[in-house]
Formats: structure tokens, C-alpha cells, sequence
């Protein structure tokens, strides 16, 4: 689909906004490489097991997400998208549903 394309069929702004926001989070996830980007992402010592990691993801995405709801200057939306894109690949290998998975590009 083209940028048009989204813009078509009456949708909203929000709407728009949504359907971007999940297809750059899948394609990140897409390209994720756990042993590359979780180092960085979590900005300490790698957790050994899987449950840990989505526990460590979703927990610094808490974070992130608060610094950006409430506005404070060290919100970065770049590191929001990249735990969103680590938390869905990660989700996906251990066979986990990502559907309405908040931060996720649902919400």
C-alpha cells in the first residue's frame, strides 16, 4: 500500500497514524536480532531466559512510555519503537499472541 493509499476510504488521521505506527513496529520486529539490538535496548546485562527478556522488554517500554505521557524531555520515540519492534519479536518466538499487546502499535 502507498502512502495514497492509506489516506483513502475516509479514514481518520488516527487511523493513519495507527496503521504506520504497526507497520513499522512489524518490520522492525521482522529484522530484529536479539543478540545485535537486547544489549543495547536494555541497557544492561542480557536476561538468560526468554520469560525474563519479555519481563525486562515490557518493563523498560513502561518506562519509556511514561517519560512520553508525561512529557519529559528524555522521552525518546525512537528506543519506544525499538522495545515495541524487540517485544513483539521476542513475543513471536516463544509463540506468544502479540495481538492488543499495549505499546505494541495497538494503542
Amino acid at each position: 500500500m502507498t502512502v495514497d493509499g492509506l489516506f483513502s476510504h475516509g479514514r481518520t488521521v488516527e487511523a493513519t497514524a495507527r496503521e504506520a505506527v504497526r507497520r513499522t513496529v512489524d518490520g522492525g520486529a521482522a529484522s530484529y536480532a536479539r543478540g545485535l539490538h537486547l544489549w543495547r535496548l536494555l541497557r544492561r546485562k542480557v536476561p538468560a531466559t526468554g520469560d525474563e527478556i519479555v519481563h525486562a522488554l515490557r518493563a523498560a517500554l513502561d518506562v519509556e512510555r511514561g517519560l512520553g505521557l508525561s512529557g519529559h524531555w528524555s522521552y525518546d520515540l525512537n528506543r519506544h519503537i525499538a522495545l515495541s519492534q524487540a517485544l513483539r519479536a521476542e513475543l513471536a518466538a516463544a509463540g506468544e499472541s502479540t495481538r492488543a499487546q499495549p505499546g505494541l502499535g495497538e494503542g
